[in-house]
């Protein structure tokens, strides 16, 4: 019985721990003079500058770069991964982690 609630347990923290990282897919960006404006299925709007910088409503300022499966938004202890590619012409931005 140990082993099964065991089990159990570990797939109920895996899958809350894979919604952490992984946004919604319908994501819409809108590109502009400064970098792109997303709007997300959620109903979250995050901002991506030419700069690498980002910044979320409510959240604050953090920075964005690409990596090879899509790009990753970082603001504060909020970090999102999108696995699409972006439209927008913006830098090649690195993670500075």
């Amino acid at each position: 019985m140990k082993a099964v609630l065991t089990f159990i347990s570990a797939l109920y923290i895996s899958s809350a721990l894979a919604g952490i990282n992984d946004f919604p897919k319908n994501i819409e960006a809108t590109c502009n003079e400064n970098g792109a404006v997303l709007n997300v299925s959620t109903g979250e709007t995050i901002y991506l500058g030419k700069s690498c910088d980002a910044y979320i409503p409510g959240i604050g300022n953090g920075s964005w770069w690409y990596s090879a499966s899509g790009f990753t938004v970082s603001v504060g202890d909020y970090e999102v991964m999108f696995r699409e590619d972006l439209a927008c012409d913006l830098p090649y931005c690195r993670s500075n982690k």
